[in-house]
């Protein structure tokens, strides 16, 4: 019974973090649904509009990736994904509140630091729990 218990924990648990992922693809990906109205908003060029879209986002993204291991390391998987996805749903609710094009670029910025954490948490998640250590 105790077996089945951890297995069912560790399978919310896994189970968070790919929700967690999902949303973060969503971040990624979702802004170019609104490129006309934002590069008509922001007066933007094609390259401008990329730069916000995607290449913003994806650097720090990438350059995450080793801290967000650190990171969840040092403080744990459960509070690591609490403070990545609060990061991500005030981003995002800033992005969508943002009248300027600098603002902007800093909410993509914590966009991109929230969601790095989210592929490492899956990742953590499936090592720690479902390794065969149990």
């Amino acid at each position: 019974m105790q077996n089945e218990t951890v297995r069912l924990k560790s399978f919310v648990i896994w189970f968070i973090c790919v929700l967690f992922f999902l949303y973060e693809f969503l971040l990624r990906v979702i802004i170019g649904t609104f490129q006309s109205e934002m590069m008509l908003d922001f007066n933007l060029s094609f390259f401008h509009f990329s730069f916000l879209s995607s290449t913003i986002f994806l650097f720090i993204y990438s350059l995450m990736q080793i801290p967000a291991g650190i990171i969840i390391n040092n403080f744990g998987l459960k509070k690591t994904l609490s403070i990545a996805s609060i990061t991500c749903v005030i981003s995002v609710i800033s992005f969508a509140c943002v009248n300027n094009i600098i603002y902007a670029v800093l909410c993509r910025i914590l966009m991109g630091f929230g969601a790095s954490l989210a592929f490492v948490a899956v990742l953590v998640s499936v090592l720690q729990d479902f390794s065969g250590s149990h």
